[in-house]
């Protein structure tokens, strides 16, 4: 027989719950925004050259701007501000009295 009994969360926890999981739904969002704006670009850049005569189509290259890297970047700067958000927000819970 298990004589543990369960642990009743406060609400402190309760609220570190809920804000982890809104901090998590917002990244997913954003990333997910992230990833679209990429597929959009690399779709506009595929039209503009395939519009563009055969000798001109280099050029497009040149409005090439949301590369990889570019993408890592923003998604690091995403991830960067989620959890200084989440890290400031704990810690007003943890000096307040709840």
């Amino acid at each position: 027989m298990n004589t543990q009994m369960a642990t009743v969360p406060t609400t402190a926890d309760l609220l570190r719950y809920k804000l982890n999981t809104e901090i998590n739904r917002v990244i997913a969002t954003y990333l997910s925004i992230l990833e679209e704006l990429g597929s959009d670009h690399d779709e506009a850049i595929s039209k503009l050259r395939a519009a563009l005569p055969e000798h001109e189509k280099p050029y497009a290259d040149l409005l090439c701007y949301f590369s990889e890297d570019k993408y890592e970047i923003v998604r690091a700067r995403v991830l960067r501000a989620a959890n200084d958000a989440r890290r400031e927000i704990e810690a007003a819970i943890d000096n307040s009295r709840i």
